[in-house]
């Protein structure tokens, strides 16, 4: 089974248009911190590609994400939305 999280705060919902797909996408995030460590439970197709989880912080994590430059296009939809939702989980956490 895979870790158990407190979920600290919700990022603002983002709504993705596809327009080659003909698709609206909307998404919520939140900010979450592991409370208990678990194994994910990959599929066989996961565990022949060698799926594993990497933990970083939000700006390694917006660095990585801006430094890929995928050839396939949903690759690259997914590419352009998601380093926006590392940032504005940035603009959502609040000193403590």
């Amino acid at each position: 089974m895979g870790s158990t999280i407190n979920i600290e705060e919700e990022v603002p919902k983002l709504t993705s248009y596809n327009t080659q797909q003909a698709t609206e996408q909307s998404s919520i995030f939140f900010l979450a911190t592991e409370k208990e460590s678990g194994e994910p439970e990959y599929t066989e197709a996961e565990q022949k590609e060698g799926y594993r989880p990497e933990w970083h912080s939000l700006d390694k994590s917006i660095k990585i994400l801006e430094s890929e430059n995928p050839s396939h296009y949903i690759a690259q939809f997914i590419n352009a939305r998601d380093p926006k939702v590392l940032r504005d989980a940035k603009d959502c956490i609040r000193p403590k």
